[in-house]
């Protein structure tokens, strides 16, 4: 008995896992077109604090002062070289996914379309696109299992991005919600 709870324990966080994973996946992909007007944003911020750092370092400014305009340059400067390899790794895995693919999720998570939208777009059933984009996010999960874009590699890219945990907490409540609606659903029809 001991052994199928632990089992069922590590299976059950082993889901929750490749639940996160997903709403990661859906909250990258909602925020791509971000990432590059966010990029050059703090390039520009690094850029600006980095002159303010060489106008300001005269003698009558602590050397504390300048240690923390240092740090902020380099807290920046790292914050710009996460987001890059956040968009490298999302622009690389929607270049390798197939060409339908690719559209289904330009069209839902890049151009916001609703789900009508592209039915009439693609001559399709709303059904039919949400099925396809369910079968695009496992794609999509697949590619990031594959180059081991674990969650934990996701978070700790996105570490510095509240307003991407932000986005995440949204999807992910949402998630939560409609799995609710679904057990009370099922209960009232047993």
């Amino acid at each position: 008995m001991k052994n199928k709870n632990n089992s069922d324990e590590n299976n059950s966080d082993g889901d929750m896992k490749k639940v996160k994973t997903k709403i990661w996946i859906k909250t990258l992909l909602y925020s791509y077109k971000v990432f590059p007007r966010l990029i050059s944003t703090v390039d520009k911020i690094v850029e600006l604090q980095a002159s303010n750092f060489s106008f300001s370092s005269n003698i009558f400014n602590s050397s504390s002062k300048l240690e923390s305009q240092f740090e902020k340059v380099i807290d920046m400067s790292e914050r710009k070289k996460s987001l890059v390899n956040i968009h490298i790794m999302m622009t690389k895995m929607l270049n390798d996914l197939p060409y339908e693919s690719k559209k289904l999720v330009e069209y839902k998570f890049i151009d916001n379309m609703t789900s009508e939208d592209i039915a009439t777009e693609l001559e399709i059933s709303e059904r039919t696109v949400y099925r396809k984009i369910q079968k695009v996010l496992d794609e999509v999960y697949g590619y990031f299992f594959d180059n081991r874009w674990s969650l934990e590699f996701i978070e700790f890219q996105v570490k510095n991005e509240d307003w991407l945990f932000d986005k995440f907490n949204f999807y992910f409540r949402e998630y939560l919600e409609s799995l609710k609606q679904n057990q009370s659903k099922s209960s009232s029809e047993s």
